[in-house]
């Protein structure tokens, strides 16, 4: 621990949750205000989950990406709201961002309690020990660990019990206890429903979203699984290793809300593997039907294409859906093998030609960059987009994420450990450098440009265009995923 560090914290004093104030906050990254902003949905969660336990408590949303004057922004609420606690959602990448918006708070309140939960301190707590304005981390699954938090604050509970249930509390002299994982929660059906109440959903179907395009006017994202029994080394596998399955009861209640409730017209499903459960997706497409909800569905991820067949996708189609993005990453079976996906690309691509066949968009996903991946690798993973029938497709530069197997392998696999750039500035998948770059010599950006010169051939472009819902939107949202690469560029440059 660096002696320098001065802590911030104080003894909380009781406050009665029924009278207390809870700002949830998604910081925003600096690529700029084209950068995506689907709905939070784990804030939303936390929101609820506060709402069940502690009847009469206040929550508020404030999702910077939304805002034009982010820090001024987050002081003005905290000036006018004067919320008790501030929960940041947060993702590798975030600290400078997260030293920024505390040190903010503190300075207007340093009462207010500072909390951040997410990817970040789940899997990288050791980062949060110089975060000095951030009063606590929650490691894992939110819901009951923000609770045990609240009920910490309210006197109800002791500093004491709060490390076993996900929770770290920065102590009187500046060290901040590492907590364990909280508690996974083991029946999803007993969780209620995201609180959507927080929402301006309007707002957020008009602003770039994870699915790039619309097919419905208002859309809302819902996750009707945690936890994938699948190993991939890029995975943070903040929900598990192990698949937990809502039902498909439970599953269509939500949808019917969302529909009858909130006039939500599309739904995007953003689960590990939607489809690890044949049946179970067969059982919620035919209640969907059944009710006759009227829903469009699409996948920007939650689909794994080797576990797929003729009668799922028309069954998916049949219940609404219009999009499916199949994530292949590599072409290389040797790199399949590695990076423990072991995707059956020959399966995958008969899903693909089906899906295309019967008129939905079909999207891909790949990558390039991972250790050991030679050129020729490179090369024949460029190439398959270009012979398969997508109708879109994306390519990626591979980033090993602190808190990820990848992250140490690329450790392994190199040689000069000091200077490679494994954890990015600026978190994102289109970094024009990354440790591949470093230690290579490869542009991983030639490649990248040439793959999308090879796929988006004009005739393909026409068909796509034809081919997508709601062009308007699309075309407004491509104009703010450009002014994102040219600020992202500009960054670059600096």
């Amino acid at each position: 621990m660096n002696h320098q560090i001065q802590s911030t914290v104080k003894h909380p004093r009781a406050i009665d949750p029924a009278h207390m104030k809870v700002l949830l906050v998604k910081p925003y990254w600096q690529w700029g205000p084209g950068f995506e902003a689907s709905p939070p949905m784990g804030l939303l969660y936390l929101s609820s989950s506060l709402k069940k336990r502690f009847p009469g408590i206040s929550t508020r949303l404030l999702d910077l990406r939304l805002e034009k004057g982010k820090l001024a922004s987050l002081e003005k609420v905290i000036n006018s709201w004067e919320p008790d606690l501030v929960g940041f959602l947060s993702l590798t990448g975030d600290h400078a961002i997260l030293a920024r918006l505390s040190e903010a708070i503190k300075k207007i309140a340093p009462h207010i309690h500072v909390s951040c939960g997410g990817p970040y301190p789940t899997h990288c707590p050791e980062d949060f020990q110089n975060l000095i304005h951030v009063d606590s981390i929650v490691r894992g699954e939110g819901e009951n660990s923000i609770c045990d938090l609240v009920d910490y604050l309210s006197g109800r509970q002791t500093a004491e019990t709060l490390p076993a249930k996900g929770v770290g509390l920065r102590q009187t002299d500046g060290t901040l206890t590492l907590p364990a994982h909280s508690p996974l929660s083991p029946a999803l059906e007993n969780m209620p429903f995201p609180d959507w109440d927080l929402l301006d959903i309007d707002l957020y179907s008009k602003a770039i979203q994870i699915n790039a395009v619309l097919g419905g006017k208002r859309y809302m994202p819902i996750v009707t699984s945690r936890g994938c029994p699948f190993h991939c080394i890029y995975c943070h596998a903040m929900f598990g290793k192990t698949a937990r399955l809502r039902s498909p009861e439970n599953v269509v209640d939500e949808i019917e809300t969302l529909v009858k409730q909130y006039r939500v017209d599309e739904i995007q499903i953003y689960d590990d593997i939607f489809n690890i459960d044949q049946e179970r997706v067969m059982a919620i497409c035919d209640m969907i039907i059944r009710k006759n909800l009227s829903i469009k569905i699409s996948f920007p991820n939650a689909i794994r294409g080797d576990m797929m067949d003729d009668a799922m996708i028309l069954k998916l189609k049949q219940a609404g859906a219009y999009m499916i993005t199949f994530a292949i990453e590599t072409a290389s079976s040797r790199l399949q093998k590695m990076i423990r996906k072991n995707l059956d690309i020959e399966k995958t691509i008969k899903a693909i030609r089906f899906a295309n066949s019967i008129g939905l968009i079909t999207r891909g996903f790949f990558m390039i960059g991972f250790p050991t991946e030679t050129e020729d690798e490179i090369k024949k993973t460029i190439r398959l987009p270009h012979h398969l029938p997508l109708t879109t497709f994306s390519l990626f530069s591979v980033i090993p994420f602190k808190g990820t197997d990848l992250h140490g392998l690329a450790r392994e696999k190199t040689n000069a450990k000091g200077r490679l750039r494994l954890s990015q500035p600026d978190p994102t998948y289109f970094a024009p450098r990354t440790y591949y770059t470093d230690e290579t010599g490869i542009s991983l950006r030639k490649y990248i440009l040439i793959a999308y010169f090879l796929f988006f051939t004009p005739l393909r472009i026409l068909r796509y265009f034809i081919k997508i819902p709601r062009k308007a939107l699309y075309l407004r949202q491509i104009m703010g995923i450009l002014k994102m690469g040219f600020i992202t560029r500009k960054n670059d440059l600096k």
